[in-house]
This record gives structure tokens, C-alpha cells and sequence, in this order.
């Protein structure tokens, strides 16, 4: 029960970090393109809200070593809050550039630990249907943040002191979850240096897995209302379009997750991947069919969420305890390396190649999942 109780409180809290995160992104854009900034500047300037986990990661197994998960998790939230008070202060490329990093460095500890802690508490058993849970929760929750926007406005402080409170609001409930100490306790032996090499050996496959996640997400979020413009759609429509890919994040994730509870779960990821790979290849096909690309997005979307929650579970069944607190910071690292890389390789792919450079490039990387994913199950689970 107190299991139970505990993942409920991570849960909850981590879904609030995802509301921050998309009701910050928009909003701080929108402010800097009112003060003059050009879309170069504003882009570089968002780079910022990515580089935060490669601030701490050095010091992370430090960090939940001496402080513990609970404080060092709850440190996170009060600097993002905190932060996110002075922003509108003092509107300025390079002190906007510093002051996001440090909230990067803030939600990126609150990732590690409630991620890391939900895997933590939850038997292997139920670890699909629980992480498939977390996701959708996360899910509903980051697609909220731009509706806040749209209700709140950018102008003013008013955006900014709901965020922050929005971040307060996180604390108490990852305090009150006692059991996520014990879950992630980090024992005598302390890592050895090459900790995160060997994470990296030993977690390649859903590492690599989420790395293109990265790439794929990013690119859908920064380059698909770019794409749908040069297919002939207006912006209201393409906002539909993103609206009913999220939808299909939200959906899919409860039912990857019983899958992966039943079936190998490489294979579920091979499944999920290649099924991506495959809307992503169809799309200029069905780009201009008014009724087949509403299914087609919303599968897109989910089956690449799906890459996502098969990526945590994995991670869940390799490791354990301190050890998978340590992977967790791996992963959140391979997911904003992936996001960094991701519009610029796409963007590369569309000047190059048209439009239609943007979902060939998405599938080629999800295909290399899928067919990364094969490899591991046949030398997992070999042919009598």
C-alpha cells in the first residue's frame, strides 16, 4: 500500500514538471520575439532548457549520495521555481541563456529521481502497465502547458508566477513519498569512474532507443508546422494535426505498457519502432488524403510515444537501486542529446531533400531502432 501510495505522489509530481516544461517553452519565446529577438536568437536561447542535465550529471550520484533523492529531487523544483521569478526581471539573451540552464539543471534532477523511482518501486511484473501509466499521466500533463499559455497570455508576471507555483506545487508530494529514499539508497560501494561507461555497454539498446525518440519528437514539435505549410495546410489545421499526434501519445501508452507486461519487451520495441517508422514512410503518400492522415497521425504519435515507455521499462528490468538512479541520468542525458541533434539534422534533411526530407529522416531514424531492436532479440532469445 505504501508502494502504491508512493509511485502515486512521483507520478503526480512529475506530471506537473511536464505541465512546467511545455507552459515555459512557448511562453519564454513569446516574450523574447515581443522584445525583438529574432527566430535564430529565440532558438539558440531555448538550446539552454537542454543542457541542464549535462551541468549535473557529473555531480549527480554525489548529489543523491549526500543529500539523498527526496531533498536533492524537491532542491530541483525550488530552483525552478525560484527562477523562474527573476526571468522576467531582466529580459536579456545571455542572462535568459544562464537562468534556463538552471532550471534545465533543476527539472533534469526531478527527472532523474521521479523516473528513476518509479522504476524503482514498481515489480517487474506490473513495470510496463505502471511506466505506461506514468507516461500517459505525463502526457496529459505536458499537453496542458500550452493551453495555460493560451489562457494566461505572455505578457506580464502573471505567466511567470504560475509556473513557479506550478513547480511549488510539485514539493510536498515528492517529500511525502518516504518509500523513494530506501528504493534508491545507495548502499556501501560507491561507483566505480567508469559508472556511466559501463551503464552505457550495459544499457545500449534503450539508450539508443531514446536517443531517437529525441531526435523524432523535436523535429515533430520544431519542423512538422513547417512541413505542413509547404504541403498546402494552414497554421489552425496543423495545430490540429499536432494536437491529434499528442493524442495518440496519450492513448497508446496504458496498452504498450500491458503488452510489454506479456510479450518480450525488445520485441514490443521493435514492434512499437517499426510501426513508427512505417506512418512516418506513408505520410507524403497520405499527406493530402483529408481522411486517412487523422488515423495515421494518431497511430504516428502514439506508436513513437510508445518508443518512449519501452525505452523506461528497459532501463527498469537492467538495473537497480543506486545503479538505476545513475542509468537514469544516462538516459535523461540521450534523450536531450537527441533533442539538441534533432531540428538541425531534420532541418539539414529538408534543405536538402524538400519537404519530404522531414518525415523520411524521422523514419530512417526509427528504423534503425526497430532493426536495432531485432539484432538484441535474436541474440536474446536465439532459435533452439
Amino acid at each position: 500500500m505504501a508502494a502504491r501510495r508512493d509511485l502515486a505522489l512521483v507520478i503526480g509530481t512529475a506530471s506537473i514538471v511536464g505541465m512546467t516544461i511545455s507552459l515555459s517553452l512557448p511562453l519564454l519565446s513569446l516574450v523574447l520575439e515581443r522584445h525583438g529577438f529574432g527566430a535564430g536568437a529565440i532558438g539558440l536561447n531555448a538550446m539552454a532548457s537542454g543542457l541542464g542535465i549535462f551541468v549535473v550529471a557529473p555531480v549527480m550520484g554525489p548529489l543523491l549520495r549526500r543529500f539523498g533523492p527526496r531533498p536533492a529531487a524537491a532542491v530541483g523544483m525550488a530552483v525552478g521555481a525560484l527562477t523562474m521569478l527573476v526571468l522576467p526581471l531582466v529580459v536579456a539573451f545571455l542572462p535568459w541563456f544562464l537562468l534556463r540552464v538552471l532550471v534545465s539543471a533543476g527539472t533534469a534532477i526531478v527527472f532523474v529521481v521521479s523516473e528513476a523511482a518509479i522504476n524503482a518501486l514498481v515489480d517487474d511484473e506490473r513495470r510496463g502497465r505502471v511506466l505506461g501509466l506514468y507516461a500517459t499521466v505525463f502526457s496529459i500533463g505536458y499537453a496542458m502547458g500550452p493551453l495555460l499559455v493560451a489562457a494566461l497570455g505572455s505578457a506580464g508576471y502573471l505567466p511567470f508566477l504560475v509556473t513557479a507555483l506550478l513547480f511549488a506545487t510539485g514539493i510536498p508530494p515528492l517529500l511525502a513519498a518516504r518509500g523513494l529514499d530506501r528504493a534508491l539508497a545507495p548502499g556501501d560501494r560507491r561507483p566505480a569512474a567508469g559508472a556511466f561507461l559501463g551503464i552505457m555497454r550495459r544499457g545500449a539498446l534503450p539508450l539508443l532507443a531514446i536517443f531517437g525518440f529525441g531526435i523524432v519528437e523535436t523535429s515533430q514539435f520544431a519542423l512538422f508546422p513547417v512541413y505542413g505549410l509547404a504541403m498546402g495546410y494552414g497554421e489552425r489545421l496543423i495545430g490540429v494535426m499536432l494536437a491529434v499526434w499528442i493524442t495518440g501519445n496519450v492513448l497508446f501508452q496504458y496498452p504498450v505498457g500491458w503488452l510489454a507486461d506479456r510479450l518480450p519487451r525488445i520485441l514490443v520495441l521493435a514492434l512499437v519502432a517499426g510501426l513508427a517508422a512505417l506512418t512516418l514512410f506513408a505520410l507524403p503518400l497520405l499527406i493530402g488524403d483529408s481522411r486517412l492522415i487523422w488515423p495515421l497521425l494518431l497511430v504516428m504519435g502514439g506508436a513513437t510515444g510508445a518508443v518512449y515507455t519501452l525505452s523506461l521499462v528497459l532501463v527498469g528490468q537492467r538495473f537497480s537501486g543506486f545503479e538505476l538512479a545513475l542509468a537514469n541520468t544516462v538516459f535523461v542525458m540521450m534523450i536531450e542529446a537527441g533533442m539538441l541533434v534533432g531540428p538541425p539534422t531534420t532541418g539539414l534533411a529538408m534543405s536538402g531533400f524538400g519537404p519530404q526530407g522531414l518525415p523520411l529522416a524521422m523514419a530512417a531514424v526509427l528504423a534503425v531502432v526497430a532493426l536495432s531492436a531485432v539484432i538484441a532479440a535474436a541474440r536474446t532469445y536465439p532459435r533452439p
